[in-house]
């Protein structure tokens, strides 16, 4: 937790390559908060047992993931400390679970806007470096279905995200 404010759950939204993974560290750093970050997770626990693409398969076992760490995240959150969560956010009703796990007022959005040709760059960097925050390959197969699954903050929801390009931490 920083200073005396009150613990803070925030989420980091963006599509594929915004940047999630890089802003979520340095956030943390900044707030001296615990990340929580799906894809390490999915990849040690169901990674080895996907077989070829499916969307269904895979939401089953990210949500299953979700319900952990948002046990994980209110326990963190009485110790007086604030918890991020890197869990992708792709579609609203996600968000709008989270959100709803947790008391009013305590949850801030951010939200990374990046370009579509920008993140593909981050991504193909990212798949062959393998650095800090590779979990997984992530193939232009994939990434394109991401864009189409993407719902990006809208209205009230944006109005209230803090916004990035998914470079450093905004606020």
């Amino acid at each position: 937790m920083s200073g005396d404010a009150a613990p803070t759950v925030h989420l980091i939204v963006g599509n594929v390559g915004a940047g999630k993974s890089t802003y979520a560290r340095a956030l943390a750093a900044q707030k001296r908060a615990h990340v929580f970050a799906n894809d390490p997770w999915f990849a040690e626990l169901y990674q080895p047992d996907l077989q070829g693409s499916d969307y269904a398969w895979t939401l089953e076992r990210t949500q299953r993931i979700e319900r952990v760490m948002i046990a994980e995240a209110k326990a963190l959150l009485a110790l007086g400390l604030d918890v991020i969560f890197d869990i992708g956010f792709f579609e609203r009703s996600q968000r709008d679970r989270v959100r709803g796990a947790f008391d009013a007022g305590v949850v801030v959005t951010h939200f990374l806007d990046v370009d579509a040709d920008e993140r593909w760059r981050r991504v193909e960097e990212r798949n062959a470096e393998k650095g800090e925050t590779y979990s997984m390959t992530v193939d232009r197969q994939m990434f394109d279905f991401c864009e189409t699954i993407f719902e990006a903050p809208k209205g009230a929801e944006y109005e209230a995200a803090v916004l990035s390009g998914g470079e450093g931490v905004s606020r």
